[in-house]
């Protein structure tokens, strides 16, 4: 059994649930995405709104990832957590482990659900 940890946005608490079907069908959706064939001259901002609802999971994180921030607030908010990720005794952080960090924590604030 799998545990998902769960953030609401309302109470701005997180919580624990138990949930086998959901990194299963997250798994599956991952395999049946990297079993499509690869159109380097797609415009993927158009892709994942076209099949949003055939991988939902990775369409959230797709959006996450490729979207450009409106306002500097977002950015100075990025800026704010990668700061308390990344402190002084946390310095040797490999700058990929960083990035992971940083996604999953927005992903789990923002309900994506992958975990």
């Amino acid at each position: 059994m799998t545990f998902e940890l769960q953030y609401n946005e309302t109470s701005r608490q997180y919580s624990i649930a138990s949930s086998v079907s959901s990194v299963s069908n997250v798994l599956d959706e991952l395999d049946r995405y990297l079993a499509l064939q690869v159109d380097e001259n797609v415009k993927l901002l158009i892709w994942w709104k076209a099949h949003k609802h055939k991988f939902p999971a990775l369409a959230k994180i797709s959006r996450n990832y490729l979207s450009i921030q409106v306002t500097s607030v977002a950015c100075e908010q990025a800026f704010s957590v990668a700061g308390n990720t990344i402190t002084k005794t946390r310095n040797r952080l490999n700058s990929e482990i960083a990035r992971a960090t940083l996604c999953a924590k927005s992903w789990i604030e923002n309900g994506v659900g992958i975990l």
